[in-house]
């Protein structure tokens, strides 16, 4: 008691006070986030539906299962793709170097001919090559065939023959272009895959599964000069034993999707973004939420009437903290919450007035005899009675009792007057 005993009551009243009103605008700020993505979680998800709807119009093969193989199609090609890439790129540091160390030889050997015998230094090359070619290190044999005169080679010309000869020992030449081989080989085997994969054979698959721009990237590399390509300049015995990249094998066959001709190529690419963000979102809040996706549509645009009648109700709270005056012009947490409570119940009536007719919010389009109402024109019907609440409770009131005096009416004129029926 001694430690509260010099603090002021109207201090204490005021803190209270304060924390109070910081309750209330937390309160109404975090529950306007919520709204707002519960609200644009629920557009999306009508979006799809009303995507996929228009997709079987098209074509009636068309289900979220064949768009999940689309979309598992487009990541399967794609992953080849990034590995040929990284394929590619150790091919080009292969064929670099195999092609560095070819130059080498070769004028190694051109410089050590010339200079015994420059008349007949072609003869030289061609034995020289023979020896590279068959991994045969006897050298000093060929060059005192070409070598004019007795005298000992200058200390130039024994350097070159110890560097000709390291290099037939060592068999670095070969082994390199042994690398370049194989690992040509598989870039060779991963094109020939990819492009039976975009082929134009495999209309259901390279017309949808793949963009045309992909399609086009993968047949230019996997050309002979793209990175597939050999180099051109080689040792006389050293030859290709690749097949071409093009040359599709008999055996292989590509993976077939299902038959989605005749759909329009965006709406099926916009219909595998919103899958693969679904896929997303399930794999993180669990595989509850994908029956969510897949519930009925009158449920879902019910789902998105509360939540956007909520948000108009946090709309109008947001408004009034807003121009308050003081903190002790807040509404009380009891007012926002019947007044939330209020809002929803509005929009829910209005909505359910739409479906019947007295109001209007479709937005004019037509699937077939299906008369379709835009996920937008609802949410802004539903915000407008959660921050209209008022207005739009005597809106409400008015279409029943014009409701109620039809019916009455109805049934007055359609009872028998007593007094005919007594005369």
């Amino acid at each position: 008691m001694a430690l509260f005993a010099g603090i002021d009551r109207e201090h204490v009243i005021a803190g209270l006070r304060w924390i109070g009103a910081t309750l209330k605008v937390l309160f109404v700020t975090v529950g306007s986030i919520v709204a707002v993505v519960f609200a644009s979680l629920i557009i999306s998800i009508i979006q799809f539906q009303l995507r996929l709807s228009e997709a079987r119009t098209q074509n009636g093969n068309i289900t979220l299962e064949s768009v999940a193989l689309i979309a598992d199609y487009q990541d399967y090609v794609s992953n080849h793709y990034k590995t040929l890439r990284t394929k590619a790129e150790t091919l080009e540091q292969l064929r670099s170097d195999y092609q560095n160390k070819l130059n080498s030889a070769a004028q190694l050997i051109a410089s050590l001919c010339t200079s015994i015998n420059a008349e007949k230094a072609d003869a030289c090359n061609r034995q020289l090559q023979t020896l590279i070619n068959n991994s045969n290190t006897q050298v000093d044999s060929v060059l005192a065939q070409y070598r004019i005169g007795d005298a000992s080679p200058s200390d130039m010309v024994a350097a070159m023959t110890k560097a000709l000869k390291d290099i037939i020992s060592s068999g670095s030449l070969q082994t390199a272009y042994s690398d370049f081989l194989s690992t040509q080989q598989s870039v060779r085997s991963q094109c020939r895959m990819l492009t039976q994969f975009v082929s134009e054979r495999y209309s259901t698959t390279s017309l949808l599964g793949v963009s045309p721009e992909l399609r086009m990237t993968i047949t230019v590399q996997c050309s002979e000069g793209g990175l597939v390509g050999t180099p051109t300049m080689q040792l006389q015995s050293v030859q290709a034993t690749a097949n071409g990249p093009n040359q599709a094998m008999a055996d292989e066959q590509a993976p077939r999707g299902n038959d989605v001709s005749g759909v329009n190529r965006i709406l099926l690419s916009e219909l595998v973004f919103y899958y693969r963000f679904y896929d997303w979102l399930t794999s993180f809040m669990g595989a509850n939420v994908r029956q969510f996706i897949l519930s009925p549509p009158e449920f879902i645009v019910i789902l998105l009437v509360i939540a956007t009648g909520m948000l108009g109700s946090f709309l109008y709270n947001s408004y009034v903290m807003f121009v308050a005056k003081s903190r002790d012009d807040y509404p009380t947490f009891a007012a926002i919450m019947l007044r939330a409570t209020l809002a929803v119940m509005c929009a829910l009536v209005i909505y359910i007035l739409s479906r019947t007719g007295f109001v209007a919010i479709t937005d004019g389009s037509q699937r077939g005899n299906e008369t379709v109402i835009s996920p937008f024109v609802i949410a802004f019907i539903s915000v407008a009675a959660g921050l209209l609440a008022e207005s739009a409770l005597e809106r409400i009131r008015a279409i029943g009792l014009n409701a109620l005096s039809s019916t009455r009416q109805n049934n007055e004129e359609q009872q028998p007057d007593p007094r005919a029926s007594g005369g």
